[in-house]
């Protein structure tokens, strides 16, 4: 569990991080998301104890990262953007290294070990120093050294970064493996990444964090709309006046209509689409047969929220 209260960092005068409160739970994947030079790497070097807030609070499974620095240390996996590895040790006497390390011998080192090799996928690269790997190996190294002592909290920044698309994709499917009952947070400039993983989205720009939520819900704080395309067991008449009285905002456009079935595209702007839909029908005792939705452009959506915070920036 990650807490995250009214945090504020300053390098010097800059402000780097300014009034921004979140929380990551067990079993969830949560990205942060924002331009260069927003404050992504900060809070999550705050998280790992590479910097001290400066005002405001960070806990990690209820220990205070400036009081319990090394309970946290020792409950967190951190994967910083750039590897942190020695680029002159064999691979498996670093992770081994690493291990001791973080307390773990014998069978319990022994176990993990094997575990990371095989789930990052390194077991080629072993008997290679860590810096004769590839861009793409040397991060899952990194990735494995953050692993090695399996723990609750998981924090990395860029983890796709030098990736090629198999690795990813292998990468994507490793962490939802291992959410279930770890708090997950990690930053990316790709969207299409964290459309495909992540539970909830962070939006951060110029220090300040903008929105909380999942990408359905950012998109209806920004005003774009959710769409959904269904089909559903109703006679088109009494379907479109029941859309027209809905008081949720939702419009519907009848693609195809038939009868006593209607194939319709239903949006609306503040999310829910589904429970709206789902209880329209129940009312009415018609039938959904199906009901699609449209995948959201989280750049577009990203992109709308930042403009917002811009222009609001200006004005004031």
């Amino acid at each position: 569990m990650i807490e995250v209260h009214s945090v504020k960092k300053y390098y010097g005068s800059f402000l780097a991080v300014d009034d921004v409160s979140f929380d990551v739970r067990p079993g969830e994947i949560v990205a942060f998301v924002g331009p260069n030079g927003a404050g992504k790497s900060t809070v999550l070097k705050m998280i790992a104890t590479y910097l001290m807030p400066d005002a405001g609070s960070i806990t990690v499974n209820g220990r205070d990262v400036v009081k319990n620095s090394l309970d946290v240390r020792g409950s967190i996996g951190y994967m910083p953007e750039k590897s942190i590895s020695y680029e002159g040790m064999r691979v498996d006497r670093f992770l081994k290294f690493v291990g001791e390390a973080r307390g773990l011998a014998g069978s319990t080192l022994k176990k993990n070990f094997d575990w990371v090799v095989n789930s990052c996928g390194i077991e080629e690269v072993l008997h290679k120093r860590v810096g004769q790997c590839s861009k793409g190996y040397q991060r899952r190294v990194s990735l494995a050294m953050s692993l090695i002592h399996d723990p609750g909290v998981i924090l990395m920044d860029e983890p796709t970064h030098g990736l090629d698309p198999l690795q990813v994709l292998a990468l994507r499917d490793f962490l939802k493996s291992l959410k279930r009952d770890r708090a997950i947070l990690f930053s990316s400039h790709i969207f299409q990444e964290v459309v495909a993983i992540c539970d909830r989205v962070l939006i951060i720009n110029n220090a300040r964090l903008l929105a909380d939520g999942t990408v359905v819900e950012i998109a209806g704080k920004a005003g774009i709309p959710q769409v959904v395309n269904c089909v559903i067991e109703a006679p088109p008449d009494e379907l479109r006046g029941a859309l027209d009285r809905l008081t949720s905002g939702c419009v519907g456009n009848f693609v195809e209509a038939g009868a006593g079935v209607a194939h319709v595209e239903i949006e609306k702007k503040n999310g829910g689409l589904r429970g709206d839909v789902e209880k329209m029908c129940s009312v009415a005792g018609w039938s959904i047969r199906s009901f699609i939705e449209q995948p959201l452009d989280l750049e577009i959506v990203f992109a709308e929220i930042v403009r917002k915070s811009n222009e609001e920036a200006t004005v004031q």
